[in-house]
């Protein structure tokens, strides 16, 4: 089945990106950037059939009904759509594939981030669910690598550009030029956050490193806004007002959720997404000099780098420090959310680390003061010790173990306790898949094999090599404030799973790629025990 020229973007409607908007609900915005997209199409309510949107905190659950209502759509087709920062190319995906199955014939696409200042406690305000209730997060990303400070965007990306300099031999500030030309195109939109800012290399070589190899200039800032498509088909499309923009060819593809679990971290899922967008559009990529000044992973996974700017040196591909001219496209603001709902982007994911790196820039701040970072990190350990089940730390004499360690903690399920419980014996035991004889981390109640598989729990030697990591400049959550700089890594165990854990017992500038590592145990409280590695 092909998607080419069945169906176009007819109308667009979009909300300047700002760094808060105070007393605004998402369900709102929502609201408001759909009727500028129908109105810019020539369209109204009523004519909309379809509706693509995504979870929000107003709506954690029947998001697609909720905006139907609101906005008085009678839908032949709702969906809700969950892909981070691919979501607004995934929307527009789905809205084409339901037009070309006859569903539907106009779409409407949204999506929003809110963002509010911090209270005098240093907490966010937040949206209340009410009776939707609230979700505990129990999934293995909350289970196997928030305990560890992999928390949020920045530690994976940084890790993902230690693992391709290993292996490209790029320098730092090759990697810079990326940040540089992405400031350039939002120099030439006069709606960007940084608009009539230009950076330079130096400006992002110079500027504080927040998780290594990756400079304050090269993190998103996060903002707030919202935007919105309307898709129809391409009958419809051209008796509208405007010349609409046809969809030519359309890929995906999934394969992890943490980067820790993906099959590589310099090849990645965009190679085959996009062989699949370039052959349904009949578009030759070979040879195709594509001036998009992508990021290098994706630039070089899709196989859109230019090729005479790849030379083979031994065993290394070496990328050629030549400058490139940044690209002169008018881009959404900033690279810091997708506005265009095509762009990548992550606006929910606040980095903690931003209004300190750039107190270490220009002098500003917008964060707590001391003593409201003392609030907020005590409320935050105070729920943290609720979750856990722990006593108060502020209410009466509590036991020692439990108001030493703030972090996260583990909540194991029936499928992964024997891990926790093993760890606590000071042991390694990981689940072995009986048919392909290959360790499996994380523990899970089927086999990834499949359904005639079995899997057996087996000890492993706990030894391993570095396969990539990062050191945290800045910490990725408060509760890691006090802790200095710390060694986040991706081991690769003898047995051949890979796993997240901290590299201790040495300074963590003294980590690198290929390091060996031999399993250690750390007793954080007397329930729970972490897996740790350090140099073997």
């Amino acid at each position: 089945m092909t998607l080419r020229g069945k169906a176009a973007i007819a109308g667009i409607g979009e909300f300047r990106p700002s760094r808060y908007t105070e007393g605004a609900t998402t369900l709102g915005m929502l609201a408001e950037v759909g009727m500028q997209a129908v109105a810019d199409a020539g369209l109204e309510m009523k004519d909309i059939d379809g509706l693509v949107t995504e979870s929000f905190a107003e709506a954690p659950m029947f998001a697609p009904a909720t905006m139907v209502e609101y906005l008085g759509i009678d839908a032949k087709f709702a969906e809700v759509v969950d892909h981070g920062g691919a979501t607004g190319a995934a929307m527009v995906l789905r809205a084409a594939m339901a037009i070309s199955a006859g569903l539907c014939d106009r779409v409407l696409c949204v999506t929003a981030a809110r963002r509010e200042k911090r209270s005098n406690s240093g907490e966010r305000k937040t949206a209340n669910t009410g009776w939707a209730g609230r979700r505990t997060d129990r999934t293995p990303y909350s289970e196997f690598e928030v305990p560890y400070g992999a928390i949020g965007a920045n530690y994976g990306y940084a890790m993902i550009a230690q693992r391709y300099m290993h292996e490209f031999g790029v320098k730092a500030e090759q990697l810079a030029k990326i940040a540089v030309a992405q400031r350039y195109n939002a120099c030439h939109n006069p709606d960007a956050i940084f608009f009539g800012q230009p950076i330079t290399v130096d400006d992002v070589l110079n500027s504080p490193v927040v998780v290594d190899p990756l400079h304050m200039l090269e993190i998103v800032m996060p903002v707030a806004g919202a935007a919105a498509l309307v898709v129809t088909s391409s009958r419809t499309a051209r008796r509208l007002k405007h010349d609409p923009v046809y969809i030519l060819g359309a890929g995906e593809h999934t394969t992890h959720r943490s980067i820790t679990y993906a099959p590589s971290l310099t090849h990645s899922p965009i190679k085959s997404a996009a062989d699949a967008a370039f052959k349904m559009a009949g578009v030759q990529t070979e040879g195709h000099r594509h001036r998009q000044h992508l990021r290098l992973l994706h630039d070089h996974g899709a196989g859109l780098a230019r090729r005479r700017r790849i030379r083979e040196e031994g065993p290394r591909r070496q990328v050629h420090r030549r400058a490139q001219p940044p690209v002169r496209w008018r881009l959404p603001a900033e690279p810091a959310w997708r506005a265009a709902l095509v762009r990548a982007g992550r606006p929910r994911r606040r980095d903690v680390t931003r209004d300190r790196s750039r107190a270490a820039v220009d002098g500003t701040s917008e964060g707590p003061s001391g003593e409201e970072a003392g609030v907020r990190l005590c409320e935050r350990q105070r729920r943290h010790h609720e979750r856990a089940g722990l006593a108060d730390p502020g209410e009466g004499p509590v036991n020692e173990e439990t108001t030493r360690y703030n972090k996260p903690l583990p909540d194991p399920t029936p499928a992964t306790q024997p891990f926790w419980d093993a760890l606590r014996e000071h042991k390694l035991r990981l689940q072995r898949s009986k048919k392909a004889g290959k360790a499996i981390y994380y523990p899970r109640n089927v086999s990834p094999y499949g359904p005639k598989d079995e899997l057996e729990w087996v000890e492993c030697s706990g030894k391993g090599t570095v396969y990539s990591f990062t050191i945290a400049r800045r910490p990725t959550a408060p509760q890691w404030s006090d802790d200095g700089d710390y060694a986040i890594a991706i081991v690769e165990i003898d047995e051949g799973a890979r796993l997240t854990a901290n590299i201790v017992n040495c300074p963590p500038d003294a980590v690198r790629i290929g390091m060996k590592v031999k399993a250690c145990f750390q007793d954080v409280t007397p329930e729970v025990t972490l897996l740790q590695f350090e140099p073997a």
